[in-house]
């Protein structure tokens, strides 16, 4: 991203992190949202504050909820499905290392794709890492840590999460 795209990214986050934060102009948030790149489909509402890099790539599908202080951290890929609830304060972290040398164990950088399919409901202070895919239709229970793959239709809670019952 040239440098002009990413003042414009910084200040149009800023203005809308600021000033239009919380449960109300979702319509001139989601316009705002897409002049940066980050791709929001039809009446999904974004609460804010939200937290993205210049170089993440946000998409997010139709009829979603993205409650407050959601953050992609890292320079990765976050796609969000249809219907999805997104409940606040969670953290989906699209960037790593790969263990380096004993004088510097945090190496080269990567970065992931995480998915949420269409459906789901992710609880409060949920942290999602290494480039995980969480199927259709599940539920993540409150400041669960989702660190692989989730399949279809399952309520799954924990550090790190586990299968608590198939929906």
């Amino acid at each position: 991203m040239n440098k002009l795209k990413k003042i414009f990214f910084i200040l149009v986050l800023s203005f809308t992190n600021i000033f239009l934060s919380g449960s109300r102009f979702f319509r001139i948030k989601n316009i705002l949202f897409r002049s940066i790149g980050i791709r929001v489909g039809d009446n999904s509402k974004i609460v804010g504050p939200i937290k993205i890099g210049t170089e993440a790539n946000l998409t997010i599908g139709d009829e979603c909820w993205i409650g407050r202080n959601f953050c992609v951290d890292g320079n990765g890929k976050v796609i969000i499905g249809n219907c999805c609830d997104i409940a606040p304060e969670v953290i989906v972290a699209t960037g790593s290392h790969i263990v380096g040398s004993k004088c510097r164990r945090a190496g080269k950088g990567t970065s992931f794709t995480t998915i949420i399919e269409d459906g789901c409901w992710v609880g409060i202070r949920s942290t999602i890492v290494e480039g995980s895919t969480i199927g259709k239709s599940c539920v993540i229970g409150a400041c669960t840590l989702v660190n692989k793959d989730v399949n279809d239709s399952l309520l799954v809670a924990g550090v790190p999460a586990k299968i608590i019952k198939k929906l």
